[in-house]
């Protein structure tokens, strides 16, 4: 797995559950695994549609903030 990935993970959990326990790391990992990497790729580099972005490189503030956003719906996509 690569670092992308498993940032993503972190930050997806974090997300997910605020004072996130060992647990719901786990379970974010896991979802991040599932969900992300059925659009995004397993690496976050080979997203199933070029209109997909790339995962991979992006900085942890950056992935936060977006996940932070399509949570509170202050950005919003469809498929998000």
């Amino acid at each position: 797995m690569t670092i992308t990935i498993r940032l993503l993970s972190t930050a997806f959990a974090a997300v997910l559950a605020s004072g996130a326990h060992a647990a719901d790391v786990a379970k974010g990992k896991e979802k991040a695994d599932q969900i992300c990497a059925s659009c995004h790729g397993k690496d976050g580099n080979t997203p199933i549609d070029p209109s997909y972005p790339k995962l991979a490189g992006q900085h942890r503030d950056f992935l936060q903030r977006a996940l932070l956003d399509y949570k509170s719906e202050a950005r919003k996509n469809a498929i998000m």
